[in-house]
């Protein structure tokens, strides 16, 4: 099932500070890994840190944690005990402070979400998802193909274009 990643949900008082769009993704056809800085293992960044650090990096955002918690059957277990944070919405709440929401397991029987103020310590427990197969469509330029393929490929449907034209005119003779 795809679903909508365009707009998030938004906690009453707050405002989104910045949201990515994945536009319609099939949660079950992407490689979902968590993410761990080097200093968040057996150590610690604060959140202003990570947030930078996470920049370049295909973190999931805010609607794929609502779909998660709307089909629980679909998060994996290994995440027990962790706190996910989904670092592609971040939010400003009334008192101007930043913060994303993360994914947690309580008590053994059912998943919620939370949020973090990106002013504190994110530690090994709290990692990022992120989407292996998001970021080979979006930031590896070799999967594109080369300029004179693309060029190749725009003069194919430039001729296209033209002979749908010449269709067109021919039809209102």
């Amino acid at each position: 099932m795809k679903i909508k990643t365009s707009k998030p949900f938004i906690p009453e008082g707050w405002l989104v500070e910045e949201h990515i769009d994945h536009g319609k993704i099939d949660i079950a056809k992407i490689k979902i890994d968590l993410h761990l800085e080097p200093e968040q293992q057996g150590n610690y960044l604060t959140g202003n840190t990570l947030r930078e650090r996470l920049k370049d990096k295909p973190v999931l955002n805010a609607c794929v944690l609502d779909y998660l918690l709307e089909h629980q059957e679909l998060i994996p277990n290994e995440w027990k005990g962790r706190f996910v944070f989904f670092w592609g919405t971040t939010y400003r709440s009334s008192d101007g402070s930043l913060y994303v929401r993360y994914l947690y397991y309580w008590n053994d029987r059912r998943w919620g979400w939370n949020d973090y103020w990106l002013d504190n310590y994110f530690y090994d427990n709290g990692p990022a998802v992120i989407s292996a197969s998001l970021e080979l469509s979006t930031s590896n330029p070799s999967e594109l193909g080369s300029l004179e393929t693309l060029q190749a490929e725009v003069k194919e449907l430039k001729t296209k274009v033209k002979e749908l034209e010449n269709w067109k005119e021919s039809l209102f003779k």
